[in-house]
């Protein structure tokens, strides 16, 4: 039966908030269940491997205070939360973990969580910082590594018949998400942010099967039922650092803007760009996840052309705005943000960067200055 109104994101909401409680279920069934930070992991190696890949995120909001006996006072919040998670015990259902080189905050990450919280299962990627036919060549060999060891982990042989599989599947979840995004170009869209938000973290902590039928019944629920949005909202662009919870995306919306588009870590990054098998789906996996990823990481020019896919996207979606959110101690965004705010600005795209610690603590502030922002968006109308 299809769903109405707010019944509609019931489940990817409860799937958000309790987003551990299926992974330890399929855990006390005997499935392996391997946990991944970050988007440079690719989950379709877990899945073929007949394992379960879990996306590590952490607590937003909650006060560091264990994971500061372990981290330098300068290291990202957003790292040391996820750590926290793990030394409290909350993720002692993973039976094992993948993390790679996002940056040299995470790379500690995987030290003192491989020395202090010991999984069954643990693997380093490393991950180049710039993309030429060298490094492509060095991420293949660190896909066919981590691989490997999947394989003698899981007991399960990956061959390439398998790892098609999995790259169908995941796919066809892309396509899906794909789908729910082109929704979002209606005036109102058919969902709101913050519901999309909530799917996609729900997403990342169930089997891809799962999700597959997460996003079939999410389209099923809001089949033509749009509407349930203000249309005098601004239409805006939410872009920055991971964003693994919906607190921000909601204050925007409540402020009068409607997030229509983002590009953020858990989002068009992870779900943007399909990869075609072929005959060597390991080169696919490559493509996807290191020489087309668009993460600020990876440094593929120093021009601000680099920018462009942002518009385009802005154009396609009838943005006003673009809401940028940076992290403190993020380098790779941070360095982009003059760079990126020109770009914009000479676009005709106004911009606005707020920066947060994981905690939207600085909440009320942070209001003020996006709906600031939003009225001089509608008054451009």
């Amino acid at each position: 039966m299809a769903l109405q109104g707010e019944e509609k994101s019931a489940q990817p909401a409860a799937l958000c908030d309790n987003r551990s409680e299926r992974a330890r279920e399929l855990a006390a069934q005997g499935k392996k269940i391997i946990g991944y930070l970050c988007g440079f992991v690719p989950p379709e190696l877990i899945t073929a491997a007949g394992m379960v890949p879990y996306r590590i995120t952490g607590v937003m909001g909650e006060p560091l205070v264990e994971a500061l006996d372990y981290f330098e006072p300068n290291a990202c919040n957003y790292v040391l939360n996820c750590f926290q998670q793990a030394i409290k015990g909350r993720y002692d259902f993973l039976d094992g973990i993948v993390i790679p080189h996002a940056c040299d905050t995470v790379q500690r990450l995987y030290g003192l969580w491989k020395f202090w919280k010991p999984p069954a299962y643990a693997h380093f990627l490393n991950v180049p910082t710039t993309v030429s036919p060298a490094s492509i060549r060095f991420f293949r060999e660190e896909l066919e590594m981590l691989k490997e060891s999947l394989e003698s982990f899981g007991g399960v042989e990956i061959t390439d018949q398998r790892l098609k599989e999995a790259l169908s599947l995941h796919n066809e979840n892309r396509r899906l998400v794909a789908e729910l995004y082109g929704m979002r170009k209606e005036h109102p869209p058919a969902l709101t942010g913050g519901e999309m938000t909530r799917l996609l973290v729900a997403g990342a902590g169930i089997p891809a099967d799962e999700f597959h039928s997460l996003l079939k019944e999410m389209l099923r629920s809001i089949g033509g039922n749009a509407g349930s949005v203000d249309e005098k909202k601004a239409r805006v662009l939410l872009y920055g650092c991971v964003m693994d919870d919906a607190g921000l995306v909601d204050l925007i919306e409540a402020g009068g803007g409607s997030v229509v588009l983002d590009d953020t870590c858990i989002g068009t990054r992870s779900f943007g760009t399909a990869g075609d098998a072929g005959d060597d789906p390991m080169e696919a996996l490559c493509r996807m996840y290191f020489a087309d990823f668009l993460c600020p990481k990876v440094v593929r020019s120093c021009d601000e052309e680099r920018f462009e896919y942002l518009v385009q996207m802005a154009r396609e979606y009838r943005v006003k705005g673009v809401i940028g959110y940076f992290m403190a101690w993020c380098d790779p965004h941070k360095f982009d943000q003059p760079v990126l705010r020109n770009y914009l600005e000479k676009a005709g795209l106004p911009f606005l960067a707020l920066e947060d610690d994981y905690t939207l603590s600085s909440s009320g502030a942070m209001q003020n200055r996006v709906q600031a922002f939003l009225e001089m968006l509608q008054q451009k109308d």
